[in-house]
C-alpha cells in the first residue's frame, strides 16, 4: 500500500510513478494469493528457494575452479558447495527445507536486531560526546 501511495505522490509531482504502483499492485496480489492458497504458496516458495540456492551455488563454484590457487578459490568453492547442498536438501526434503528457511529468517531477524541495537548505542554515544563538547 505504501508503494502505491509513493507512486501517487510521484505522479502528483510529475515524476516516474508507475514502478511504485506496479510494485504495490504486485505485492498486494501476492499477499492475497498467499492468503487464499497458503499451501500452494509454501510449496512454490520452497521450490523457488531450492532452485535459487542450487543455481547460486553453481554460479559461484564453476568460475571459481578457473581461479589460481591461493586466490581464495577454495572459499568460493566451499561457499558454492554449501549453497548447492542446501538447495538439494530443500528440494528433496521440503519439510526440512521449510525448517531451514524459517530458522534462517529467525537468525536473520536476531542479527538484524543486534545490528540495529549496536547502531543505536553508537549513535547515542556519539550524540552524548557531541553534547558534552558543547557544554
Amino acid at each position: 500500500i505504501l508503494a502505491i501511495v509513493v507512486g501517487i505522490r510521484a505522479a502528483e509531482a510529475h515524476r516516474r510513478w508507475w514502478p511504485f504502483v506496479l510494485e504495490g499492485v504486485l505485492s498486494l496480489a501476492a499477499g492475497v494469493l498467499a492468503f487464499i492458497w497458503p499451501t500452494v504458496t509454501v510449496v512454490v516458495m520452497v521450490a523457488l528457494i531450492a532452485a535459487w540456492s542450487i543455481l547460486t551455488g553453481l554460479a559461484i563454484m564453476i568460475p571459481a575452479f578457473r581461479l589460481p590457487k591461493g586466490s581464495g578459490r577454495g572459499w568460493l568453492i566451499f561457499s558454492g558447495a554449501v549453497s548447492t547442498i542446501l538447495g538439494l536438501v530443500i528440494l528433496f526434503e521440503p519439510a526440512a527445507g521449510l525448517f531451514y528457511i524459517v530458522l534462517s529468517i529467525g537468525i536473520y531477524a536476531i542479527l538484524f536486531g543486534v545490528g540495529f541495537i549496536a547502531l543505536g548505542l553508537r549513535v547515542r554515544r556519539l550524540h552524548d560526546l557531541r553534547t558534552d563538547i558543547r557544554v
